[in-house]
C-alpha cells in the first residue's frame, strides 16, 4: 500500500496488523459513523467483493442480488466508498456509439494494500498480480481523465488517454489484437504498452507503438 507509516514498516506482520487497523477505522468512521450507516457487515461483505474485481466492469444488479440490496442502495453505497477515496471508477471511452459499448464504469481501489487486505490475500499468482499493476497505472493516470475502451466484438484497451491508448501487458508484452483495432479506428500517433521490463518503439500504420516499464510510468 501506500500509506506512509505502511510503506516504512519493514516486518510483514505489523504491515498486515497496520492495514487492518486502517481498514477497520475506515469502516467506523468514515463509513458506518460519517454516512449513518446501519449494516455494517453488509459495507465490509460488498468491499470484501469490489476488491475480487478490480479491473472489470461493475455489475450492479448482480451484487444487488448477492447482497439482498436494492440496486439504488448499492449505487450509493460504491458513491460512499469513492467519496471516502477508497475506490474509483472508470467511464468508457466511445466516439461510435454504433460499435462501442456504453456499460457500466470499472473498477480500481485507490490503494492497492488496503485492497488486499480486504480480499483477504497478500500473495499473489502472475494473472493476479497482473491485476494489481493495472491498478496501479490506473492510480498513476486517474488524474489525466483516463477512460476505458471496449467495442461490441469484444476488443477492450485498458486505458485511453487524450486519445492515447495505454494497454498493461504483465504477462506477455505483445501488441494484442485489441490495440491493433483501436489503432485501425482512430490512428492514434501515439501508444503505450506497459509491462514489467521491456522497452522499444515499434510502428504499425503510422502509429508508434512504445514499450515502457512499469515503473518508468511515473517519471513520464
Amino acid at each position: 500500500g501506500g500509506y506512509p507509516r505502511i510503506v516504512m514498516e519493514k516486518n510483514k506482520e505489523k504491515k498486515r496488523f497496520l492495514l487492518k487497523n486502517l481498514a477497520f477505522t475506515y469502516i467506523q468512521k468514515d463509513v458506518v459513523q460519517h454516512y449513518h450507516i446501519k449494516d455494517e457487515y453488509k459495507v465490509v461483505e460488498l468491499l470484501k467483493a469490489l476488491s475480487s474485481i478490480i479491473g472489470n466492469v461493475l455489475n450492479y444488479s448482480t451484487l444487488s442480488n448477492i447482497f439482498s440490496l436494492s440496486y439504488r442502495e448499492v449505487k450509493e453505497i460504491i458513491n460512499i466508498f469513492r467519496a471516502s477515496y477508497v475506490i474509483d471508477l472508470l467511464r468508457p471511452f466511445h466516439k461510435n456509439l454504433s460499435t462501442e459499448l456504453r456499460k457500466n464504469p470499472k473498477l480500481y481501489f485507490i490503494d492497492n494494500g488496503l485492497r488486499n487486505y480486504f480480499y483477504g490475500k497478500f500473495d499473489f499468482n502472475e494473472i493476479e498480480t497482473g491485476f494489481l499493476a493495472e491498478n496501479y497505472v490506473f492510480n498513476v493516470l486517474r488524474n489525466k481523465n483516463p477512460k476505458y475502451w471496449r467495442t461490441t466484438s469484444k476488443a477492450e484497451v485498458d486505458f485511453v488517454v487524450d486519445g492515447i491508448p495505454v494497454e498493461v501487458k504483465t504477462s506477455s508484452p505483445k501488441i494484442s489484437r485489441s490495440l491493433r483495432s483501436f489503432i485501425s479506428s482512430y490512428s492514434p500517433k501515439t501508444a503505450i504498452l506497459l509491462s514489467w521490463k521491456k522497452i522499444g518503439v515499434e510502428r504499425i500504420d503510422g502509429t508508434s507503438i512504445y514499450f515502457i516499464p512499469i515503473s518508468y510510468l511515473s517519471k513520464l
